[in-house]
């Protein structure tokens, strides 16, 4: 298999999988995130899919632009993948298949705090997605190979995602969502991508003569 093929392939999978997660988590904004809902639950697997889906295409994403962006669009490439791996894979899984658990046989459980070591891992992805989005989108800027309004929807996204926190839950899921569709938008820019012949494959008057 060519790595052009490859590449393409990693674009649409970021593409789908980013717009899959953005679908499942714009419901929110109506029917909030309450753990024993069906409808939570159904949204919450979505969002596990389209987060498998993005972690399949990230790297594709991060080797098209790898020689530009630099130790700085690493470090963001790999905070924003073990971001989506915690929240939106290893997280809406516990959305999606033990809160709703929790809720029908242990509902008491629910009322009170996370145990401690839930609440930490919550936390440490929460900070990955903030700081890496913030460094994968500035790294994608500077190198401009990929679009820079997706790049911005990353940064705005990212801090968005983390200052709804201490905000409003709303601004939160705003920041999510515009994160998500930013990665789509980038992964339809690497499948889209199109290299520009170098100079030696382009036909010359000497190879006629």
């Amino acid at each position: 298999m060519s790595s052009t093929t490859l590449y393409r392939l990693s674009g649409i999978s970021l593409l789908i999988g980013g717009l899959l997660a953005a679908l499942g988590a714009f419901p929110i904004f109506f029917i909030g995130d309450a753990p024993g809902s069906t409808i939570a639950a159904s949204i919450a697997l979505l969002r596990v899919l389209g987060g498998m889906l993005i972690v399949l295409g990230l790297p594709g994403m991060y080797l098209r632009q790898a020689e530009r962006v630099g130790l700085l669009g690493l470090v963001g490439f790999l905070f924003t993948l073990f971001y989506i791996l915690i929240l939106g894979v290893a997280g809406d899984t516990i959305n999606a298949f033990v809160m709703p658990f929790l809720a029908s046989q242990a509902p008491a459980l629910l009322k009170g705090s996370l145990p401690s070591g839930l609440e930490a891992f919550y936390i440490v992805g929460q900070l990955l997605g903030f700081v890496g989005g913030i460094l994968l989108g500035i790294a994608t800027l500077r190198a401009a190979v990929l679009s820079r309004w997706a790049s911005l929807l990353l940064i705005v996204g990212a801090v968005l995602t983390f200052a709804g926190n201490f905000l409003l839950p709303t601004i939160a899921t705003v920041g999510v969502v515009m994160f998500l569709v930013g990665l789509a938008w980038l992964g339809f820019g690497v499948w889209s991508y199109r290299q520009p012949m170098v100079q030696s494959e382009l036909p010359t008057n000497a190879a006629r003569a």
